[in-house]
């Protein structure tokens, strides 16, 4: 380089540089992401379902269980282990589905329960009803 040269080389200011997310972190965003639509889809279309309702309820836990883990701890989406990871947040969706299984059964019971009386009572109705015009 020669003194000729000095001319021509230009000084810019630093810039901070731009580092790209890591592998990891761009694999747990997209999962997230995909998630959380998978999540609006199912929700979209489980009143046409059988069942819509639970299955409802079952995947707004999991949608619930999702934005509680991102939302806090690590700052991550999904965890892999520990406190608030996709495990845990599972796990608490299935006891939640579980309980309204539980309770849906319950209903249906009750409501089988009502048929069978309602039934055996209108029965011996129309049987009063009909000694009593015979007897006329």
């Amino acid at each position: 380089m020669s003194i000729g040269d000095i001319d021509r080389l230009r000084i810019s200011q630093a810039r901070p540089r731009a580092t790209a997310p890591s592998a990891g972190r761009r694999f747990e965003e997209a999962i997230a992401r995909g998630g959380a639509e998978l999540i609006r889809g199912v929700e979209s279309v489980a009143g046409a379902l059988p069942g819509g309702n639970v299955v409802t309820a079952a995947v707004e836990g999991v949608g619930q269980a999702l934005s509680e883990t991102s939302a806090g701890g690590s700052g991550s989406a999904i965890g892999v282990g520990g406190n608030g990871s996709i495990a845990d947040s599972l796990q608490s969706s299935t006891s939640q589905s579980m309980q309204l299984l539980e309770l849906q059964q319950e209903i249906s019971m009750e409501q089988r329960q009502f048929t069978a009386v309602s039934n055996v009572m209108k029965a011996r109705h129309d049987t009063a009803k009909s000694v009593i015009n015979n007897v006329r």
